[in-house]
């Protein structure tokens, strides 16, 4: 991702537009990582509206919206200084040093004297390093967002020092010559043009870096002897343009599973066919990004509760399978007991009480096979206990293999709620899963929020074939059944062999699907699959009537026969094309 210098001298030209001469109203400090600052701003549309930074390290924001954050009923000391200082003041100007992602928004603010004097908020925007800082007008530190370690600091940051900005050893872009530019990358030619940019010139991040290259080469990964050096300089000319001047097309590039590769302020063609939605500015760009990312995170964690059950569970079925395995093995020796049983039968004559020993003809082979004998037992009574102990592991060995395949069938019911769970993107999805573990008696917490009882049931992945035919694909072992034992007995089902996937459904309508229909379904369920999409997934389809499920069977397991195989290799873009979209 690219909240880098670029991206910063972009926002940076965007809100002073929007909000330069504004009034800070009030300043909330919600999440250790986040300011809120309230202002009324007579220029934007939005007279009070809410300037939000972030200095979270995976997702940052400085975006102009609305606060949506609790506040905490005790304001954090950096909150009550922001507070004291800047309450009341008004917004002059927002500068960028050195084209890097550090930034100062200067205020003045009347003292008890009546006098002006300014104020600065410096943000240090990067990553797990990043920082917010009030400063006075002689830019002394004031206090900071997060306290200073002078063990690690290469730089005095404690309240009281003069603030200094870390250094890189690059070139600010916004001074360069075009002699000073051809020079940098000329002198390194045998490299990619990217990677000197790069390493070059302050505020360049891979990706924006890839972008110039791209448009000056069509390539990202052209090597700087083999660059049209004029128009490099024409495109590095051009992003720096876009970034400052205001001439930005904020954008978030989706992939192929449609979740979020890239964002950027410029327009990002080194992505090609991918797909790119336009923003209207970056405070929207920003918005659309948290809510994303937000909502994504929050799935993610309330997916911990049913990960740590099913990883508890399996592997607790792990051990137990082990153990009834050693058991098994153990009973190989009933044919043993079995036979020493029938020796000592056959040969009891030969046998006198209190001997430990007896060498016995085996009338199958004619060998001499010694048994061990109980020197306290009779003859007769030696040959019941081994028959009990013959008995005993022949009624073990039973149990045994039931034990087993009951675990395995576990096992491998668990392995279908890990797939779908990999799968799920939503909240109510979420839900389902839940549902469906409690009707199977394992114990798990529901979260019965609002949001979640007034949500219709999840519905099942919707696709159109090249020519014309429906496809469904279950996204939970409860959809797959109702899919499969809804279908008609003439529509085709199919189903990743010998692995967890989604039940698909091909619909016939009383026709007869051509291969490549056969084909893209099958793509389908590779796709939707534990292979997730691998190359030469092998893909088990049959008519429906030849599905069946078992009385009593877990939810999803079903068992079929007079069935085919395709070998596919599915591609994410046919997939893609193959969605039915639903309507907004």
């Amino acid at each position: 991702m690219s909240f880098d210098g670029s991206f910063c001298a972009a926002i940076v030209s965007e809100l002073k537009e929007k909000i330069s001469g504004s009034k800070i109203e009030k300043i909330h400090n919600p999440e250790k990582d986040r300011l809120n600052l309230s202002i009324y701003s007579p220029k934007y549309i939005t007279k009070h509206s809410t300037l939000i930074i972030s200095l979270n390290p995976s997702l940052p924001q400085l975006r102009l919206g609305e606060a949506d954050a609790d506040n905490p009923s005790t304001p954090s000391a950096f909150c009550m200084l922001l507070r004291k200082h800047l309450t009341s003041a008004i917004l002059t100007d927002i500068t960028q040093y050195s084209y890097d992602r550090i930034l100062f928004f200067e205020f003045l603010k009347q003292n008890e004297l009546g006098y002006q004097e300014k104020k600065y908020l410096c943000l240090e925007i990067m990553g797990k390093y990043s920082n917010a800082f009030i400063l006075d007008q002689d830019k002394k530190i004031l206090g900071s967002l997060k306290s200073a370690d002078i063990t690690e600091s290469k730089r005095l940051t404690l309240t009281g020092a003069t603030y200094i900005a870390p250094e890189q050893d690059k070139i600010n872009p916004m001074k360069v010559t075009k002699d000073q530019f051809e020079a940098a990358i000329l002198q390194n030619r045998e490299q990619r043009a990217d990677s000197l940019l790069l390493k070059s010139f302050t505020g360049f991040s891979p990706l924006i870096s890839r972008e110039i290259v791209y448009r000056a080469s069509k390539a990202t990964d052209t090597q700087a002897t083999f660059i049209d050096i004029e128009k490099l300089w024409f495109h590095f000319s051009e992003i720096l343009h876009s970034a400052t001047g205001g001439q930005t097309s904020p954008c978030i590039v989706f992939d192929k599973n449609d979740k979020i590769a890239e964002y950027s302020f410029v327009d990002l063609y080194q992505y090609g066919s991918l797909v790119r939605k336009s923003y209207t500015d970056l405070c929207e760009l920003q918005a659309a990004l948290f809510e994303k990312k937000s909502k994504s995170e929050h799935v993610n964690s309330r997916k911990q509760d049913i990960l740590k059950l099913l990883a508890n569970r399996s592997s607790k079925l792990g051990k137990i399978l082990a153990l009834k395995l050693d058991e098994l093995a153990e009973c190989v020796k009933m044919e043993e007991f079995k036979k020493n049983g029938d020796l000592i039968t056959n040969s009891i004559y030969m046998i006198k009480q209190g001997q430990a020993v007896a060498a016995l003809p085996d009338y199958e082979t004619g060998e001499t096979i010694k048994v061990a004998l109980d020197t306290k037992l009779s003859p007769a009574a030696n040959a019941q206990k081994y028959y009990k102990r013959y008995q005993k592991l022949r009624h073990a060995e039973k149990v045994q293999k039931e034990m087993i395949a009951q675990t395995k069938v576990e096992i491998d019911y668990l392995d279908t709620i890990f797939d779908a769970l990999s799968r799920a993107e939503t909240e109510r999805e979420l839900e389902d899963i839940r549902d469906e573990l409690a009707a199977n008696n394992y114990t798990i917490q529901k979260r019965k929020t609002a949001l979640v009882q007034k949500t219709k049931k999840s519905e099942p992945l919707s696709f159109r074939t090249t020519n014309g035919y429906s496809i469904r694909v279950g996204k939970n072992n409860i959809q797959n059944d109702m899919l499969t034992f809804s279908a008609d007995k003439n529509d085709i089902w199919f189903h990743v062999r010998n692995m967890s996937g989604s039940h698909v459904i091909l619909y016939t309508e009383g026709t007869e699907p051509t291969e490549k229909d056969y084909t893209e379904a099958s793509e389908l369920a590779a796709f939707y699959s534990k292979s997730n999409g691998a190359e030469n997934t092998a893909v088990d389809y049959t008519k429906r009537r030849f599905v069946k499920k078992p009385s009593g069977s877990k939810p999803g397991y079903v068992t079929y026969d007079k069935y085919f195989t395709a070998v596919v290799s599915p591609s994410a873009d046919r997939i893609e094309a193959m969605k039915i979209k639903k309507k907004q």
